[in-house]
């Protein structure tokens, strides 16, 4: 129930911040789908390329706060691909995947980095479409010792 709980609140958060010229790019993300639009003057560049999917994800928003490295991306693939293809790019020997879980129309995948054994959470949310996704990669940057 909880979860359930604060899904739905996180679906709430992601649909009142959309913005009505959601289309990131013509073609590859219908307006329909309501995804936010990247905000002015994000820094992609340190984004690890994995979470782009080979060019494919869109950077919408880049949070670092303390320990906390936030990724807000919107994905022209169906929750069931933009899954495999996270569960592809995030693949051993680097990450180990701890948890994860795909009901088709959400998905997340909760790993664990080999090297500094910091976690990791991809959370996959399907908007008003199911052309496109949006998704939050947050990494805990810790250093360890």
């Amino acid at each position: 129930m909880a979860r359930a709980l604060a899904a739905g609140l996180l679906c709430l958060v992601a649909l009142v911040g959309c913005s009505s010229d959601a289309a990131t790019e013509e073609g590859v993300i219908p307006e329909e789908c309501g995804l936010p639009s990247p905000g002015p003057n994000v820094d992609a560049s340190g984004v690890p390329k994995q979470y782009l999917l080979d060019g494919q994800a869109i950077v919408r928003k880049v949070t670092e706060r303390n320990d906390l490295y936030v990724v807000a991306l919107n994905v022209p693939l169906t929750v069931n691909a933009s899954y495999g293809a996270y569960l592809d790019a995030l693949a051993p020997p680097r990450y180990t995947v701890i948890t994860k879980e795909n009901e088709g129309f959400e998905a997340e995948i909760y790993l664990r980095d080999a090297e500094s054994e910091n976690l990791m959470a991809v959370q996959i949310r399907q908007p008003q479409c199911v052309e496109a996704v949006s998704v939050y990669i947050t990494e805990d940057r810790r250093e360890t010792d």
